[in-house]
Order: C-alpha cells, then structure tokens, then sequence
C-alpha cells in the first residue's frame, strides 16, 4: 500500500520536473544571445586602455579641464581622439570618429572581441528616429558590448535633409563613433562632480544666511 502511494506522489513530481526542464530550455537561448553582449577580458582600442595616465598617451594635448586630444592610427586611418581624465589624469573615456560602413565596423570589432574572448560576441544595438524640425530627419543607431569595468559604444548618426535639390533628395551626413568608457571610474567621476555641486550649494546658502 505504502508502494502504490509513493508512484502516485512521484507522478505529479516527474511532471513538475519535466516542465520545469523545459521551461529552461526554452529560456537558455534567449539567455546565450543576451549574454552575447557581455565579454569577460577588459576591452581596449589598439594600446588604449581605460585607466592609462594621460602622461603616458604621446601627443596628448589638454583642450579643458579633464578633457585632452590626441592623434593616433586606427581602424586604417589617422584618428583624433578625445580622452576624459579623472583628477588623478588616469583617462576614462576615449572617443573618436571613424569613416567607413558601420556594418563593416561592427563586424571587424565583434570578429575581435570574439577572437580575445575565446567565445561569440556580439554588439547589442537600439536604432531610434526624430524629426527635430522639418528640415531634416535624423536617425540613431547605437550599439555596445559590455566588459568587466569597461563599455564598448559604437553610434552611427545619419541626418537626412528634407529639402530637394532640382528635384532630388540631399546626401544625407553620416558620423560614425567609438567610444569606450570605464564604467566604474566614469561613475566615481560622476559622483565627485555631483558632491563638489552639493557642496558648493551648502557653501552658497551659508553665505546668504550669513548675509541676513
């Protein structure tokens, strides 16, 4: 008798089992390709390496406060680079515009980033469209791939003009950038700035109390 109720208890069990094992299966693809944005080696462009002093960067020049330029070779051509520094001037940001397709750029930089990681990478990419006034439309498409402390952002925008000439319609400019960022010092930077504001805020209300 104990038998019998055992098989009739295991029953309901094995099929709870059974679902369970394929609601996984059905999840685990979905999964994989989100995870395919996601690369487990820190992430550079050439020699460019989030965390490099800018004194180490050669040609580097300060065009603002934490914000410096420099020429290098990259992607076939002669870029110019903006770099972001902390106020240690350890760089946190790098970006630069490039020519080209940006369907050849994204293949080239997920054929790389595959081939480091020893696995398949591929970017994660949102497209969006506006017309800010009826003179142009203009079109945003924005991929990434994210690293253990870094982000990999490459954007394509494309401005169409509406007017025609004799009748046809305007090339359209195109600018295509890469940009990479260290997302923890970017964020240690974000909220420096944002205490230096509150501090300067309370420093500013003592001083109109004090002139009451």
């Amino acid at each position: 008798m104990l038998k019998f109720s055992s098989l009739i208890l295991l029953a309901p069990l094995s099929f709870v089992l059974s679902s369970c094992s394929d609601s996984a299966s059905i999840e685990a693809p979905a999964a994989a390709a989100a995870n395919k944005s996601f690369v487990d080696k820190p992430i550079a462009l050439k020699d460019l390496v989030i965390g490099t002093n800018i004194s180490k960067i050669k040609n580097a020049k300060k065009i603002s406060g934490q914000t410096y330029m420099f020429d290098m070779e990259y992607y076939g051509g002669k870029r110019t680079f903006m770099a972001s520094v902390n106020d240690k001037g350890d760089v946190f940001n790098f970006k630069t515009n490039v020519d080209g397709s940006f369907n050849s750029l994204q293949s080239a930089l997920e054929e790389k980033l595959t081939a480091d990681n020893d696995k398949p990478v591929a970017f994660d990419c949102k497209s969006n469209t506006f017309k800010p006034d009826s003179s142009a439309d203009i079109s945003i498409k924005t991929c990434k791939v994210a690293g253990p402390s870094e982000s990999l952002k490459i954007e394509e925008m494309r401005m169409q003009p509406t007017a025609k000439v004799a009748g046809l319609n305007q090339l359209p400019t195109v600018v295509l950038s890469v940009e990479l960022e260290g997302t923890q010092l970017a964020a240690d930077v974000n909220a420096a700035q944002e205490k230096a504001k509150g501090d300067a805020r309370r420093s500013q209300d003592t001083a109109r109390k004090q002139d009451l």
